[in-house]
């Protein structure tokens, strides 16, 4: 296959995100392993990701990879609205390549509600 024939079959260049996302996990690693994060984070009883398209991809491999050992019940939603379940001990991780997701936007306002 050519390159003009790729570009047609994948017009929004999924191929090379697909190709940087280990790229992208060493970076979001290297970020996390130096957040100071609160001590009330060890009582998270579900995880929560929430976004749209491209943003979500990453909990969505994270899922398929360790869903099945992840130490807490873990949900993707790519909606408007977070589970009734979601509360204080429930981590929400809103993911927006913009920033501007209108259902991500209404998650965070409906985490920070509950």
């Amino acid at each position: 296959m050519n390159e003009e024939e790729l570009k047609q079959l994948d017009p929004q260049n999924t191929l090379e995100s697909t190709e940087l996302l280990s790229r992208q996990c060493q970076v979001a690693w290297d970020e996390v392993t130096h957040l100071d994060l609160p001590e009330h984070l060890g009582e998270i009883s579900h995880i929560v990701f929430c976004g749209m398209g491209g943003s979500i991809y990453g909990a969505l491999v994270l899922k398929a990879l360790f869903g099945r050992t992840m130490p807490f019940p873990t949900e993707v939603v790519s909606d408007y609205f977070l589970p009734a379940y979601v509360g204080k001990n429930t981590l929400v991780v809103l993911t927006s390549y913009s920033g501007a997701t209108e259902e991500v936007l209404a998650c965070a306002q409906e985490a920070k509600a509950k």
